[in-house]
């Protein structure tokens, strides 16, 4: 018998969704197109109930969970996910949104990354960090590494702005995730906020980009960080002569503003 196919569940209250998943709602008898949440006042305990939801979807192509300034969601929550993640093998899109989740920690960061990693066929990968201020270098290493299990990825972008603890080493690491890279389609990196970035970043990111040949798309914005302002435009011409052979480039953005 054919599964039926209900379109994208979308849930605009944590409360709600909390109340669907417990009166059972949400159906491993259906194939969802997809799972879309708005979360902005999410706590651990909340996450964990989400995260059941995430095991019933098997065969749901995108998922979406948005936890914006959830102040009271930490590395137990990440980690309530991740267990959700790890039993999804057929999602193509995952979009996270930890923007202003502040008490969320590289520990956290390495949580998410076991269920990352486990997303075989994930093609596209959109996470916003902007304003984690606990991760730093360490959390990077933990997102790249899971980020090199993900044979099929095209398309990447992740917001760091407002990561305080990143240095030159963290920022430039994340263009290293790439084991097939002719595969790479698009990348977009944010940096902003972040007093410890020099031009060193752009150094270590322009070595990465000369193996992405088949790169269609590049968006890389430094904003307000302090110690690149002095070397603005050298850091633009690393960057630019790094692209110089990518001959199917369609878009680029290089943006700096001091």
């Amino acid at each position: 018998m054919k599964q039926s196919i209900k379109p994208n569940i979308h849930i605009n209250s944590c409360k709600s969704k909390v109340i669907a998943i417990q009166r059972k709602e949400i159906s491993s008898s259906f194939s969802y197109a997809g799972l879309i949440t708005n979360c902005s006042t999410v706590n651990d305990k909340e996450v964990q109930t989400i995260s059941k939801a995430l095991g019933w979807l098997k065969n749901t192509k995108t998922i979406k969970l948005e936890f914006k300034d959830s102040k009271e969601m930490t590395d137990k929550g990440l980690r309530c996910i991740s267990e959700g993640l790890r039993r999804l093998s057929s999602v193509h899109t995952f979009n996270l949104n930890l923007s202003g989740c502040d008490r969320i920690s590289e520990e956290g960061m390495k949580n998410l990354a076991e269920g990352i990693k486990r997303m075989k066929f994930l093609r596209k990968f959109n996470l916003n960090l902007h304003g984690c201020s606990k991760i730093g270098d360490q959390g990077i290493k933990y997102l790249k590494e899971s980020i090199q299990d993900l044979a099929l990825l095209q398309d990447i972008t992740i917001n760091f702005s407002g990561c305080y603890h990143l240095t030159d080493d963290g920022a430039g690491m994340i263009i290293e995730s790439f084991r097939r890279p002719f595969v790479i389609r698009s990348i977009q990196f944010q940096f902003s906020f972040l007093g410890n970035i020099t031009v060193q970043t752009g150094i270590k990111m322009s070595k990465g980009l000369r193996k992405l040949t088949f790169l269609e798309n590049l968006s890389l914005r430094y904003h307000k960080c302090g110690n690149l302002s002095t070397d603005i435009d050298q850091g633009k011409d690393i960057l630019a002569e790094s692209v110089a052979n990518m001959i199917n480039l369609k878009k680029i953005n290089l943006d700096f503003e001091g």
